[in-house]
């Protein structure tokens, strides 16, 4: 198989995994290992270990990112320790549960996040012994939060899939396109007799 063909099929792979991101699954990490894949079956040709550690430092990044959007967007709207920490297990928890209310495939699981993370804020506020109007407040601020970190980490991973193209595109990258360079005569010319 050429590198161009592999080089598509990564193109392929890469959107897809940005698609498996937006519904809330490991799309970033499938990323990682499709461009692991691509290395290896290019024989490291076109794209280095540069590009991939720049890949998995933006995953990191996004993940934690996402991660801990619905306990800042809590914490912001002054909701305690514990409505935080419910935020993200209650994200979690409504990404795989509650997606259904909703029965588009990539809007449901968006709806279920952002509910999952309103419900275990607002809970947790609850339970801190919060008045209803706090708990309100801190359930829609995790619920935002959520929402943000969820946009963040899908543009990390456009920025992924852009590395990744630039990276791995199947072009020599050696001296094409630099100027030649002059050589001086090895010896000085000979002089004639007489001069």
């Amino acid at each position: 198989m050429s590198d161009w063909a592999i080089y598509l099929l990564l193109l392929g792979g890469l959107a897809a995994s940005l698609f498996v991101a937006l519904l809330q699954l490991p799309g970033l990490w499938l990323m990682l290992l499709l461009a692991g894949g691509y290395v290896w079956a290019t024989d490291g040709k076109h794209m280095g270990i540069g590009a991939f550690i720049i890949m998995l430092l933006i995953a990191i990044a996004a993940e934690i990112i996402e991660t801990f959007a619905a306990a800042h967007g809590a914490k912001r709207a002054g909701a305690g320790k514990t409505a935080m920490a419910l935020s993200i297990v209650g994200a979690i928890i409504g990404g795989i549960f509650l997606s259904f209310l909703v029965p588009v495939p990539v809007l449901g699981t968006l709806v279920g996040v952002c509910l999952g993370a309103f419900i275990g804020a607002a809970g947790g506020e609850a339970i801190r012994g919060g008045d209803a109007n706090q708990s309100m407040k801190s359930g829609l601020g995790a619920a935002a939060g959520r929402l943000v970190g969820t946009v963040v980490k899908l543009g990390l991973g456009f920025v992924m899939v852009l590395v990744a193209a630039i990276a791995a595109l199947p072009i020599d990258r050696g001296s094409a396109g630099a100027p030649p360079v002059a050589s001086a005569p090895a010896t000085a010319p000979a002089t004639q007799a007489g001069e």
